[in-house]
């Protein structure tokens, strides 16, 4: 899953690879690691909703990731970008 959005007019691209669990934020040169494939709670979590939250050209940008209860691995997501407290995106996919 990859979605694109712009902060002061700088683009930023939050990506998530599926089967591995690792998201990264795509700052301009810079790549912040949100998730690691290494951390065992990217794998097994209770939680249906899941957040990452930065900082990015004295922004708050939150990232929030809901997935259904049922089947999760297998039925779309839903990802939600806020850029200082208002949505600016919303996604579904993978």
């Amino acid at each position: 899953m990859e979605v694109t959005f712009e902060v002061d007019g700088a683009p930023i691209k939050f990506s998530r690879n599926w089967f591995t669990g690792r998201c990264t934020l795509n700052i301009g040169t810079e790549n912040e690691i949100l998730q690691s494939p290494w951390n065992p709670f990217t794998h097994f979590s209770v939680e249906t909703t899941r957040r990452w939250q930065c900082s990015v050209k004295g922004h708050d940008v939150v990232i929030e990731k809901v997935r259904p209860l049922l089947l999760a691995g297998v039925r779309p997501q839903t990802y939600r970008i806020f850029i200082d407290g208002k949505l600016v995106q919303e996604q579904n996919g993978f």
